[in-house]
């Protein structure tokens, strides 16, 4: 359990869920944030989705096996299964290559906290399988019990800020 858990964190600090939107409006929460990157429209992150709520983006995730995307709790909090979809093999917010897939349900830690965002995980789960292809695959995670050291190299993506506190960028983007 502990590894399964140790794998989730390191697919959150890979898949970059940079902070959305509606991240600007809470109050007692001190956090940094992901910003900036570069454009990833020449480069193939095949592991990284749009979580859409009423079609719209709301927050990145990552690709965990066929049917599981693993994102942060902060995006499922205030939704519904039902009103989500995910979107991969994407590069922008409204492109129409790659997959849209219903959402049937969501999981967060209980213990989840919007004042600290202690315990921002969570994990969706798919209507359908994802189709594997060049632009949609899962993320390699660490092996059980391989250990993820401090001066490890890490990939972060998603459609976070390109600045602090502007708006989200269009384009899949990456540090």
């Amino acid at each position: 359990m502990l590894n399964l858990r140790l794998q989730l964190l390191a697919a959150i600090a890979f898949s970059a869920l940079s902070w959305t939107q509606a991240a600007s409006i809470f109050s007692g929460a001190s956090f940094s944030r992901i910003v900036g990157g570069s454009s990833a429209v020449d480069i193939n992150i095949p592991y990284i989705v749009s979580l859409r709520s009423f079609s719209f983006h709301i927050c990145g995730g990552s690709i965990i096996n066929g049917y599981t995307v693993v994102t942060a709790a902060h995006c499922l909090v205030a939704s519904e299964a039902s009103d989500l979809q995910i979107h991969a093999g994407a590069k922008t917010r409204s492109s129409h290559e790659g997959m849209l897939i219903n959402v049937v349900a969501i999981h967060y830690d209980r213990r989840f906290s919007m004042e600290t965002m202690d315990y921002d995980i969570g994990l969706v789960r798919l209507a359908n399988p994802l189709i594997f292809s060049v632009r949609i695959q899962p993320i390699a995670l660490p092996a059980a019990g391989e250990l993820v050291l401090d001066e490890d190299i890490a990939l972060v993506a998603g459609w976070g800020y390109k600045s602090a506190y502007g708006p989200g960028s269009y384009v899949l983007r990456y540090a």
